[in-house]
């Protein structure tokens, strides 16, 4: 007699129109008695490398970095512990990153958030030469360094470099859209979010004072590579304009990122950093102007050198403004930048619109309990009507009116460094 139960754990409302659903057959795949599902499209194999040329051994991830775990994406991510200690596509983990700053919004990239035991997932992708979702199946076997497996039996994938799960099984769904490992060099944040997101971003160029603002689309290139290509420009925003834009965009919870201009800001280059806040402190009898700051977590650990930096002496010659901002030294896990060290830092600024309204809502439902489905349901309602949902869902420019440059709420901010290459 075959037993089947029906367990509610998360419901979470993606990005886009995409089906929940599993067909009969994929559930009959991974019912077989050997326990693990082994994907016969994307097989551990050359082709499925690609240009990678490694001794690789492909280990089960889920059995090496979840063995206890039952969600295979916490609710309260930490961004730092997401980064902590990664290298190789960082691109993509910078995106995921950013987007861990939204409650939810990672929970939505997987069709389940619960940890197979048999090793097969799903991941929801757009695809932008497409312009369709996209659900790719997956499973947990990653390739990795042979022979730091064979010295000390270590986990080390070859590409992305983390000890969490989720980022490595995106990064194998990038893979397989991409065709390969290999084909994922070279590729962007910018073009990351828009995957996982859905949204087409808008990139804003850094001019002499001002921001030139151009589309980006997607194409492929002479080989058949996934890339992208920015439009001409369409308009301009000054740069005193564009800290109100961005500051009322981080009022109205967007999501924002930044990548490093180099080591000789103690900035890490191609790495995204989110911009979790902008402020004003009133002018005081030392400064005739208000000042302006910018708030940006440093999920990889590294060390700003600029004025404000978490050493400076000017939290000490200014005790009004570190009131104001309520310093403290001892959070490793953000730091300050003054906007017009924001200015000379960062050449391009990319926005991806997320969606605003229902497609916001996300019901975490844990327990067991009859109750737990209700309580998850007057949870999110509340986290969304408190975060102006309903407001946004019926006048989408809400809080925007006064801006000279204004965009649709709730968008994405991304930081791409110092110019628009591919990470």
């Amino acid at each position: 007699m075959l037993l089947l139960e029906l367990r509610l754990r998360t419901v979470p409302l993606g990005f886009g129109e995409v089906s929940l659903r599993t067909t009969l057959w994929e559930q009959m795949g991974t019912s077989r008695w050997s326990g693990t599902f082994a994907d016969p499209s994307f097989p551990a194999n050359a082709a499925t490398l690609g240009e990678v040329v490694q001794e690789v051994v492909w280990l089960r991830a889920t059995r090496r970095l979840c063995q206890r775990a039952i969600q295979l994406v916490a609710s309260d991510v930490d961004p730092c512990q997401l980064c902590a200690g990664a290298e190789g596509d960082v691109w993509l983990l910078a995106a995921l990153a950013s987007l861990s700053e939204h409650r939810g919004a990672l929970q939505q990239i997987f069709e389940s958030t619960e940890v197979n035991v048999q090793g097969k997932y799903v991941v929801k992708l757009f695809d932008g030469i497409e312009g369709r979702w996209r659900r790719i199946i997956v499973d947990d076997r990653i390739p990795c360094h042979r022979a730091a497996y064979e010295n000390s039996k270590e986990f080390k994938p070859i590409c992305l470099q983390t000890q969490e799960l989720s980022p490595l099984l995106v990064e194998k769904a990038f893979a397989k859209l991409c065709g390969s490992y290999g084909r994922l060099r070279g590729s962007s944040t910018a073009w990351a979010l828009r995957t996982l997101t859905g949204q087409t971003p808008r990139i804003f160029v850094r001019g002499k004072d001002s921001w030139d603002s151009r589309e980006m689309e997607d194409e492929l290139d002479a080989t058949g590579k996934r890339s992208f290509c920015l439009l001409e420009a369409d308009s301009n925003v000054s740069h005193d304009v564009f800290f109100d834009v961005l500051r009322r965009h981080c009022l109205l919870q967007s999501v924002v990122c930044a990548a490093g201009a180099g080591p000789e800001t103690g900035l890490k280059a191609k790495h995204a950093y989110s911009i979790l806040e902008l402020c004003r402190v009133p002018a005081n009898k030392k400064s005739a102007e208000d000042w302006r700051f910018v708030k940006i977590r440093d999920a990889w650990q590294s060390n700003w050198q600029g004025s404000w930096s978490r050493h400076s002496a000017q939290w000490t010659a200014e005790p009004e403004v570190r009131r104001h901002l309520d310093f403290r030294a001892g959070d490793a896990s953000a730091f300050w930048m003054s906007w017009e060290e924001f200015f000379q830092t960062w050449r391009t600024v990319a926005v991806v619109e997320r969606p605003v309204g229902v497609a916001a809502l996300h019901f975490e439902v844990i327990g067991d309990s009859v109750c737990d489905p209700a309580a998850a349901c007057l949870l999110g309602c509340a986290s969304f009507w408190a975060g102006e949902g309903c407001q946004r869902l019926y006048s989408p420019a809400h809080g925007l009116q006064g801006e000279t440059y204004s965009l649709q709420a709730s968008p994405s901010l991304t930081m791409l460094g110092k110019d628009i290459e591919k990470e």
